[in-house]
């Protein structure tokens, strides 16, 4: 089970696009963290993987609406539909019972937007990755290729294997497992 989380997981973050996902994916992973030990590494560990996983969903699922591209929020898992429902609700109460529409100063900003997501597509760099769990609290990661964080004690993030290396040195990460992006 940890690896399919972590294989979605990895998937979801490498891929600009949202990934599909079986519609009982969470309730089949939820049941079997529930057997799992309450204090075990692995638990913890799957149990920030698939918050981490859920709330880069959101943010992809709401770039959809944002972009107006509502048909390819069909087929998402009901926990994820709840949340997106819920938003959905909030911009048409907002808008006085309109559909969400995007507006203008958002069309024309996100021209260039997709024209980069555009090119990232067809010149993907080769960037080896390292899944890590944090063992201390720490700031952003700013780097020439990468930025993320702030991090908590016991959060899990993929970044470059050579800051995983570095960091892990420092007693800052433990490596989970290194990947090619």
């Amino acid at each position: 089970m940890p690896a399919k989380v972590y294989n979605v997981f990895k998937r979801e973050l490498t891929e600009i696009n949202l990934q599909t996902l079986e519609p009982e994916f969470y309730q089949t992973v939820l049941k079997a963290i529930g057997e799992l030990k309450k204090d075990s590494q692995i638990r913890i560990t799957v149990l920030q993987t698939i918050r981490i996983l859920f709330l880069i969903r959101l943010k992809k699922e709401i770039d959809l609406i944002i972009r107006g591209e509502m048909d390819k929020l069909r087929e998402i898992p009901p926990e994820e539909k709840e949340i997106i429902d819920k938003v959905l609700s909030m911009i048409s109460q907002r808008e006085g019972g309109r559909p969400p529409v995007q507006s203008p100063e958002l069309q024309v900003t996100s021209k260039p937007i997709k024209e980069v997501k555009e090119k990232q597509k067809e010149a993907p760099k080769k960037m080896e990755m390292s899944l890590v769990t944090f063992l201390e609290p720490y700031s952003m990661i700013l780097d020439k290729d990468f930025r993320g964080g702030p991090y908590n004690k016991g959060d899990t993030a993929h970044i470059p294997k050579r800051l995983a290396i570095e960091l892990e040195k420092k007693g800052v990460v433990e490596i989970i497992e290194i990947t090619s992006e």
